[in-house]
C-alpha cells in the first residue's frame, strides 16, 4: 500500500511536467538556409567540405601507402601496441574482404563529404555579403574537391555511383 501511494504521488507530480516540455523555441532557429546567409557561416561550411581530405592523404592509419608497403619493418612491439596500424596487416597479406583494412566506406565518409559539397554548390549563390568572383572561386574549389573524392573512390574501389546532386529523402 505504501508503494502504491508513492507511485500515485509521483504520477501526480509528473503530470504538470508534460506541458513544460512542449515549448517550441522562438526566434533564431538554425537551418541550412540560415547557414548560407552570411559569408562567415558559409565559410564554415566551406571548411567542413575539406574535412575528409586530410585522412585520405596524410593519415598514417587511413592511407595504406604509408604503413601497408613492404618497406616498413615493424616488430611485434608495434603490432601489439594496442593501436590499430591497419597498413601493417595489409603488408602482412592479411587484408580482409568483408571488412577491409583502411576502408574508405566506413561511416559513409566520402559520400557525406560529397553531399556537403553538393549542398554548398546549391546554396552558395544565396549569400548576400560575398562578391560573385569569390563565389565563383569557392564553387570551382568545391568542384575540384568533389573530383578528388571521386578519384579516391575510383582508385580504391573501381566503379561507383556518381552523386551530381543531393537526393531529396522526402
Amino acid at each position: 500500500m505504501k508503494y502504491v501511494n508513492i507511485l500515485l504521488i509521483g504520477l501526480v507530480l509528473l503530470f504538470p511536467g508534460c506541458t513544460f516540455l512542449d515549448v517550441v523555441p522562438e526566434g533564431n532557429i538554425e537551418s541550412i538556409e540560415s547557414n548560407f546567409e552570411k559569408r562567415d557561416q558559409t565559410e564554415n561550411w566551406f571548411k567542413y567540405c575539406h574535412f575528409w581530405v586530410s585522412p585520405f592523404t596524410t593519415s598514417v592509419i587511413s592511407n595504406p601507402a604509408y604503413m601497408g608497403t613492404d618497406e616498413v619493418v615493424a616488430g611485434t612491439y608495434l603490432r601489439e601496441s594496442g593501436f590499430n596500424w591497419s597498413g601493417l596487416y595489409i603488408a602482412d597479406g592479411l587484408q580482409r574482404t568483408f571488412d577491409p583494412y583502411c576502408n574508405m566506406w566506413r561511416r559513409d565518409a566520402v559520400y557525406n563529404s560529397i553531399r556537403y559539397c553538393n549542398t554548398f554548390l546549391e546554396k552558395v549563390w544565396g549569400v548576400y555579403n560575398m562578391t560573385d568572383a569569390e563565389k565563383k572561386l569557392w564553387v570551382a574549389e568545391i568542384k575540384a574537391l568533389k573530383a578528388y573524392y571521386y578519384f579516391e573512390l575510383l582508385r580504391h574501389y573501381g566503379p561507383f555511383v556518381v552523386m551530381d546532386e543531393n537526393i531529396d529523402p522526402g
